[in-house]
């Protein structure tokens, strides 16, 4: 190969490799100052969907402490394209009570993935 394409090849791996680390920053959860860090609507449709996934990745993952979803309290969302979402979200397994769910969407590929799940808070 000439000196011309190991620079392109050279320039793809450096952009590819900036791409993988900032999807791991991001998939982290850890905030950022520069991160911009919109409020969800404990109502929206939505986001009560997704809060309904961390219950049950939760459970996939955790059969020995199995909750049943309750209600969506609140949550944060940053990150677009790529949305993080921090959620407390109610849980029932003898009693109500609060978890945090920290979750990472990829829309182009149509996948949800839960990062971490605390509590009972």
């Amino acid at each position: 190969m000439g000196l011309k394409c190991h620079k392109v090849l050279f320039t793809l791996v450096v952009f590819f490799l900036g791409m993988f680390i900032n999807n791991i920053s991001l998939a982290s959860g850890v905030k950022k100052l520069d991160e911009k860090w919109s409020p969800i609507s404990p109502s929206d449709p939505a986001m009560v969907d997704i809060a309904k996934f961390a219950v049950n990745a939760h459970n996939e993952g955790h059969p020995e402490s199995r909750v049943v979803f309750d209600s969506l309290v609140s949550g944060e969302t940053s990150g677009y394209p790529n949305p993080i979402y921090h959620m407390i979200i109610a849980a029932k397994s003898d009693i109500v009570r609060k978890y945090l769910a920290v979750l990472a969407e990829r829309p182009y590929m149509n996948s949800l993935w839960l990062l971490d799940w605390q509590g009972p808070l």
